[in-house]
């Protein structure tokens, strides 16, 4: 499940939270969740991503990471 929110007064906050309870946050420095394998696609992701990306930018680099990663 992918929860986000905001408290009055505080920053955005975005998490991955997976089945068993465990959670993952996005941050600065990864503005992103990477699902499933990540040794291919990942790379990409970390060197193209930034908060400041545009949207079209974004999906343009999350589909090059996804083939990637099926390629491989």
């Amino acid at each position: 499940m992918i929860l986000g929110g905001q408290i009055k007064g505080e920053a955005m906050r975005l998490f991955l939270v997976y089945s068993a309870g465990n959670f993952i946050e996005a941050t600065q420095e990864t503005c992103y969740f990477q699902i499933g394998e990540s040794k291919y696609g990942k790379p990409i992701l970390d060197r193209m991503i930034t908060p400041k990306t545009p949207l079209d930018i974004a999906a343009k680099c999350a589909l090059v990471s996804m083939d990637s990663t099926l390629k491989s």
